[in-house]
């Protein structure tokens, strides 16, 4: 296996493998949005698209690959793979007129998502000047990825112990990634333990939530708000740059955003 990897690394350069990767994956979200009456068999599709898609961004970012990097540089990826058809199947018309731009903007997005864990893969070798721009977007795929999976989670209608169960277990292995991917050492216990408290916290909000009557999507925003504060501050952290200052912004752009969401869903009801 391990030589068959190193022979594609000489027949084709990463970015070729990049960008052949991220069209066969595109290919696959068109397959998978096609019309289908069952449920439970379009989100099967899903995951196995999402599994076939970590076997080719892994062979696509082979080079400089080590086991961690393996398991957690390819969480986010892999999530944001299944998230995003997942999420495209909560729309109602499921159509060529909506599925032609939503995998244009899915491959672009998905393409810049590998870019991205291909610079930090490299930055955990070496410092490069881009490893802050991949850092950034790192956290952005995380919240936005992290937004179509709860949504997926509360329009199942399930019961709020498991919305509360379910949101914790999507948002920790993002957390673990996320939080890691700032200065990619080896896995240790206090970024664990942060990821756990996120979770934690989250799983608890979904919970209390999951009582308030509003759509799937509003829902998840409300929760992506308290996702976004607690994830960035604790990024800031383990940069060494948090100060109060950070904090008041990181909590005033939540609070805000809160704020919003209630204002416009209860004005549009």
């Amino acid at each position: 296996m391990k030589s068959l990897l190193e022979k594609s690394d000489q027949i084709l350069k990463k970015r070729q493998k990049i960008i052949f990767s991220t069209i066969i994956i595109t290919l696959g979200f068109i397959l998978v949005t096609q019309p289908v009456n069952i449920l439970f068999k379009r989100y099967y599709l899903v995951v196995v698209l999402g599994g076939l898609s970590y076997i080719l961004i892994l062979v696509s970012l082979w080079k400089g690959m080590t086991k961690t990097k393996a398991v957690l540089l390819l969480i986010l990826p892999t999530f944001y793979i299944v998230a995003f058809p997942g999420f495209y199947f909560l729309f109602k018309y499921v159509r060529w007129l909506t599925r032609l731009p939503a995998a244009l903007f899915f491959g672009v997005s998905l393409y810049w998502l590998i870019l991205s864990q291909n610079i930090l893969n490299v930055a955990a070798d070496r410092a490069i000047p881009l490893y802050r721009a991949a850092s950034t977007a790192n956290f952005v795929y995380t919240i936005f990825s992290f937004i179509l999976i709860v949504s997926i989670v509360f329009s199942l209608n399930l019961d709020f112990y498991f919305n509360g169960l379910s949101v914790a277990l999507i948002s920790f292995p993002l957390s673990l990634q996320s939080l890691w991917s700032i200065k990619m050492d080896k896995m240790d216990s206090q970024i664990v333990i942060y990821s756990f408290v996120i979770s934690l916290i989250l799983g608890e909000s979904a919970v209390a939530l999951s009582f308030w009557p509003q759509s799937s999507l509003v829902t998840a925003l409300y929760v992506n708000s308290i996702y976004y504060i607690f994830l960035g501050i604790l990024s800031e952290y383990l940069r060494d740059r948090l100060k109060k200052r950070v904090i008041i912004e990181y909590g005033q752009i939540g609070f805000g955003l809160m704020v919003i969401i209630f204002f416009l869903t209860n004005f549009f009801k």
